[in-house]
C-alpha cells in the first residue's frame, strides 16, 4: 500500500513538472517585472531576448534646427522594459515558422529577393539566409509584421510587447546621457554606419552599449516606433539610423517615417513591455 501510495505522490510531482513548467514561467516573467529586476531574459523558441528595466523619467526631446526634431520639448516616460537588442532573425523566425505566416521578404515565396530562390541578391549579398544569420537583426518586414510579432510573443509569455512610441524610443536611447549618438559622441564607438558597416547590417551587440545598457540605438538597422509622423498621417516613424546612414541620421534625435506595409532592408525592430501596475 505504500509503495503504490508513493508511486502516485511521484506521478504528480512529475506530472506538475513537466505539464506546469509553462505556466510557472510565465508567471515568473510577470512577477519579475512588477518587481522591476534589472535583466529578464524571454525565451523566443530556441532563442531569447534581453529586456532591460528602465526607471520612470523626464527629458528634452527633440533638437532645435532640424525640421523634423523641433521644437525641443519636455517628455516624461514611464517605468518599462526595454529589449537590450534589437529583434534578430532568429528570434523572428521562430514566429514565422511556427504561425507560417508574416515571412521577411527574403523568405516570402515568389519575391525576387527571396535568398534562396529569387532573382536579386540583395539580401542573400547582405548575409541574409535561413540558417547562419540568428545573429543578425531582422530586417524586410513592415510596421504590420512587427506587431503581429509582438502580438505572437505576448500571447507565448503572458507579458504584453509591443513597439515603443517615439518618445519611449529617444528616451532610452539618450541613455540619460547628453551624446549625439546613443552612448558616446564618437560615432564609430556606438553606431554601424555607411563609413564603417561594410555595407551590410552587421550582428547585434558588437559595438559599446549606452548608459541603459541597450546596443545598437545608434545604427545597424532603422527601427519601427509605434506612432505616426503626425495627426491624420499613416506614415509611421522609425528612428535611430541604419548600415547605409550617413551620420547626421544616426543621432539620437534623428527621425524619418515610412508607410507602414513598406519593407526594406535598413528597417527593423525592438519592443517594449510596460511595468505592470500591482493591485
Amino acid at each position: 500500500m505504500m509503495n503504490r501510495y508513493l508511486i502516485v505522490v511521484l506521478y504528480i510531482c512529475i506530472y506538475s513538472s513537466v505539464f506546469g513548467q509553462n505556466s510557472n514561467r510565465v508567471r515568473s516573467i510577470a512577477e519579475r517585472m512588477k518587481a522591476k529586476e534589472a535583466e529578464i531574459v524571454v525565451p523566443v523558441g530556441r532563442y531569447s531576448m534581453t529586456m532591460h528595466y528602465i526607471a520612470r523619467g523626464s527629458f528634452m526631446m527633440g533638437r532645435d534646427g532640424y525640421i523634423d526634431e523641433k521644437p525641443k520639448h519636455l517628455e516624461t516616460v514611464d517605468d518599462l522594459y526595454f529589449s537590450k537588442y534589437e529583434v534578430t532573425v532568429g528570434e523572428f523566425l521562430e514566429f514565422c515558422k511556427e504561425t507560417n505566416s508574416n515571412w521577411p521578404s527574403w523568405l516570402e515565396v515568389g519575391n525576387h529577393g527571396h535568398v534562396e530562390t529569387g532573382d536579386n541578391s540583395l539580401y542573400k549579398d547582405m548575409g541574409y539566409s535561413r540558417e547562419g544569420a540568428e545573429r543578425l537583426p531582422i530586417v524586410g518586414v513592415t510596421w504590420y509584421n512587427a506587431l503581429r510579432y509582438a502580438e505572437w510573443l505576448s500571447r507565448k509569455t503572458g507579458v504584453k510587447y509591443r513597439l515603443p512610441t517615439e518618445a519611449e524610443w529617444e528616451f532610452a536611447s539618450r541613455g540619460g546621457q547628453s551624446y549625439e549618438f546613443a552612448g558616446s559622441d564618437i560615432v564609430n564607438e556606438v553606431c554601424w554606419c555607411f563609413n564603417n558597416s561594410g555595407n551590410k547590417p552587421q550582428e547585434v551587440g558588437r559595438l559599446r552599449a549606452n548608459g541603459y545598457g541597450l546596443y545598437d540605438m545608434s545604427g545597424n538597422v532603422w527601427e519601427w516606433t509605434a506612432d505616426c509622423l503626425e495627426v491624420n498621417s499613416s506614415k509611421r516613424v522609425y528612428r535611430g539610423g541604419s548600415w547605409i546612414s550617413e551620420e547626421q541620421y544616426c543621432r539620437v534625435s534623428s527621425r524619418l517615417s515610412f508607410h507602414p506595409d513598406d519593407r526594406e532592408n535598413s528597417i527593423g525592430f525592438r519592443l517594449v513591455a510596460s511595468i505592470i501596475a500591482k493591485r
